[in-house]
C-alpha cells in the first residue's frame, strides 16, 4: 500500500542481498555513476570523497595527483583514482578484456 509521507527508499546497495534485485542496483548505481562502483572504494572514504564534492566514478578518475582529500592518504587516493579510470576505460570499451595493473 503506497504511503504518501514514507520518505524516499535507500539508494540501492551493492552489498545487500543478491537475489533478483542486483541486476537493477548494479544497473542503477551504473546509471548514476556512482562512488559505490569503485572497487576496494571503503564507506569512509566514500563519505570523504562526497565531503570535498567528489560524487561519481568519473569525478573520481579526473581528479589530479596534485588534489588532496582530507582523510584520505595521498597514496591510497592515488589507486582509488587509478581504479576509477581503469573502470572507466573498461566501460567504454566492454568488448575488450578488462584493464588491469599489478602493483
Amino acid at each position: 500500500r503506497y504511503d504518501a509521507s514514507a520518505g524516499p527508499p535507500m539508494p540501492p546497495s551493492r552489498s545487500a542481498p543478491a537475489g533478483a534485485w542486483r541486476g537493477l542496483a548494479d544497473s542503477l548505481l551504473l546509471q548514476r555513476d556512482d562512488l559505490r562502483l569503485v572497487a576496494r572504494l571503503s564507506r569512509r572514504q566514500a563519505t570523504l570523497l562526497h565531503a570535498t564534492g567528489v560524487a561519481t566514478v568519473t569525478e573520481l578518475a579526473r581528479l589530479t595527483p596534485d588534489q588532496a582529500v582530507p582523510g584520505i592518504d595521498p597514496a591510497g587516493l592515488s589507486r582509488l583514482r587509478r581504479q576509477a579510470a581503469l573502470q572507466l576505460e573498461y566501460r567504454a570499451a566492454p568488448e575488450k578484456p578488462p584493464p588491469f595493473e599489478t602493483r
